[in-house]
Order: structure tokens, then sequence, then C-alpha cells
């Protein structure tokens, strides 16, 4: 018998002993039932009492304390009147055992064999998946924090260089890496390393930074990746907050393209998309270079925070937009380009793959230090302001001053 299943047994024989038990303490209207309700009511007062004896270290609250307990001894005497009490002692603690159950057999039903590795650490759980394989051509690992999708490298020797993901060559940055590199070779600066997809554009004479706050994403990415190894490109990776490291370059780094790729999960680095933040950017950008945000998020809608970035410093922002092929290694993505380099945006390659932002809504205020509102972004939130007005058109119903 495996590990698995003698857990699941042992779970089941504990479960059905408790239900014995509680089933024979029920149908014999036993009275020590009557101490454990009694200890259920009064464990917040005792846990009240602990801390506020511990916060403001009190001493006068033992008078209070026996007052409640005799309202409590008074509430179970009633209690015990009721001929269902002993019902509820059966009843009660099943969504407990319900949830042990559960957490006993969904081990089973997750499939772990294709797994390589998984690592967890203050910044969450990274895990390395491989699927297919070698003679069927499409052998791939998969980088995953959570269950965000950080990045996929075809692994057969002939395709390993290939960009993938959110990073093919008709993405936001895909456009910008391709069409800046024809004046010469570029330095570039990525925040967010993943699995190092964006390496794969680099050229012999670019250099390719990324800024990484997890250490373990990159010794991931170095381990069981290898876009960082084959890139031709001087290539540094810098550990640390990307917008601090920044700020303490003293001298201007002269990027030709930053790609900012720190919002895909669910908590987003709100600090990266602030005008502050952007100032940090502009300052080690060439005239000439674009900034290029990654907006993918299941939760929120970016798009108007950087829009109103891109107003504030008086550049251009185009979006690109990319749909999920269905083919191995791709993924829909959502970029923004920003830029003051005209002619980069009348290259013909950006404006058949892009498209101009529509107006941020009026209420929707650009980020700073000091101020943000994820509220206002929420797409669950846009989701449901849609639903209703669809429904308050079908139905007639006249619009109020708060919609």
């Amino acid at each position: 018998m495996n590990k698995s299943a003698s857990v699941f047994l042992a779970g089941v024989t504990t479960g059905l002993l408790a239900a014995c038990i509680l089933l024979q303490a029920w149908w014999g209207r036993e009275r020590r039932w009557a101490s454990w309700w009694y200890a259920l009511a009064s464990l917040p007062l005792t846990i009240g009492r602990d801390l506020t004896l511990s916060v403001f270290r009190r001493r006068d609250l033992h008078s209070a304390l026996a007052r409640q307990q005799q309202v409590v001894r008074k509430l179970h005497l009633i209690q015990r009147r009721r001929k269902w009490r002993t019902l509820w002692s059966l009843v009660l603690p099943l969504p407990f055992l319900a949830a042990l159950l559960l957490v006993i057999a969904i081990p089973r039903y997750v499939d772990y064999s294709n797994q390589l590795v998984a690592r967890r650490n203050f910044y969450g759980v990274l895990s390395v998946k491989e699927y297919g394989g070698l003679e069927s051509g499409d052998l791939r690992r998969n980088l995953y924090n959570g269950r965000i999708l950080h990045g996929v490298q075809l692994m057969t020797p002939d395709r390993r260089r290939m960009p993938t993901t959110y990073y093919v060559p008709s993405s936001g940055v895909g456009l910008a890496l391709v069409n800046l590199a024809v004046s010469g070779p570029l330095r570039v600066a990525a925040v967010g390393l993943g699995t190092g997809t964006i390496a794969a554009y680099g050229q012999q004479g670019d250099y390719y930074c990324f800024y990484e706050i997890n250490p373990e994403v990159e010794a991931i990415a170095r381990q069981f990746f290898t876009y960082l190894t084959d890139c031709p490109a001087t290539v540094e990776v810098k550990l640390g907050d990307a917008r601090l490291s920044m700020e303490q370059e003293a001298l201007s780094q002269d990027y030709d393209v930053i790609a900012l790729d720190a919002f895909s999960g669910d908590a987003i680095p709100a600090h990266l998309l602030t005008v502050e933040a952007f100032a940090v950017y502009l300052r080690h950008l060439k005239p000439t270079g674009v900034i290029a945000v990654h907006t993918s998020n299941r939760h929120l809608d970016l798009q108007p925070i950087v829009a109103l970035i891109a107003r504030c410093y008086r550049m251009q922002a185009v979006g690109v937009n990319v749909v999920d092929a269905e083919g191995v290694g791709d993924s829909a993505s959502e970029w923004l380009l920003l830029t003051r380099n005209q002619e980069f945006l009348q290259t013909p390659a950006v404006v058949d793959g892009s498209w101009p932002l529509d107006p941020p809504d009026p209420a929707i205020h650009v980020w700073t230090d000091q101020y943000s509102n994820l509220f206002q972004i929420l797409t669950a939130r846009e989701k449901w302001r849609n639903t209703w007005a669809t429904w308050r058109q079908k139905w007639g119903i006249a619009q109020s001053p708060g919609d």
C-alpha cells in the first residue's frame, strides 16, 4: 500500500471512529457534552482576557470576567433544556471532519509526475513542470509562481532560443526589440526575470540586464532553463528591488528598451507603477528608447494607469495585444509601449501590430508614491458594471446618479 492510500485510509478510519463516538454520545444523552459546550462558549472570553492582559497589562478584569462567565453558565443551562442540544453537538464537528477529508483526498487527484522542482520562500512557491517529449518534438518546461505561468521554454535543441508565451515577436516587447535592433546593438533592461525568455532576442554586442527581487528565480532560471546561458549577448542579473537598484545607479544606463514585467501576478508591486518610479526609468532610458509595460493580469486593468503616466511625461502610448494561437508555448498577452520616438512608432510592423489607447476614465487618477487605488481598476468591477448596464437597458431602468 502506497503512502497516499495509507494516509487516506487512516483519515477515513479516524473520521468513522469520531462519528461513532459522536453518535453514541448523542444517543445516550451523555452529560459530558455539557462541559464541551461550556468550553466552546467560554473560549472567546478566555482569548479576550489573555489579549487584554498582555496588551494593556491590566489586572482589574477578573471581576468582569467572572460576571461574563456567569452569563455563559446561564446560557448553558438554557441550552441544556433544549432537546436539540445534543443534535448540535453532533452537527457542529461535521464541517471540520469534511475539511479534514478534503485535505487528505486532494493530493490523490494532483499529478506531480511532471514536476521537476518546487521551492518556497518569502515570495511564494516556484515550481517547474515538464511536458511532452523529445521524440514528439514538443518537450517543454514551464515555470509557475503559484498558479501564474511565468515562462515556457521549448527544450529541443533547434527550438531552445525561440521566444515563447508573452514574449513572442508579435508581442509588445518583441516589436520593440526586433525593430530597434536594426539601428545597432541594444542595451535592454527587464524588470522581472522569469525564465529569462527576453534574452532570446539578445545578439552579439547587446547588453541585457535583468532586475529580479526573488533569488530563487535566478537559481531556477539558470538550473532548469537555458535562455541566459544560450544568449550570445552580455547578460547580467541584479538581485533586489528593481526601483531601488536603479535609484542606486548614479550614472544613466542608456537603455534602448526597459521591459516592466512584474504585474502578471495576483499581488502587483504598485510602487513600480507610480510617477516617481517612471522618473527613475526615464533617467536610465535613451531619448529614443521604449518602455514596454506588460499589463496582462486576470484581476486588474492596468492600462489606464500606464496611459495617465504617459500623459504626465508627454510620451505617446500604444497598445499591443496578442491572441493565444493555441500552439505550443503560445499565450495571450497585453503590452503598452511608451516612447517619444516617432520613427519607431511609424515603423510598418509597429503600426500594423499596435492600436492607440482610449482616454482613461476621468475618475481614475495617476498613481504616486502617496496614492494608488486598486479598486478602480478591478476587472470584476468593470464586468459587473457592464452587466448591470445591459440589464438596465433591457428592463428600462433609469440610470441613477451614482452609476
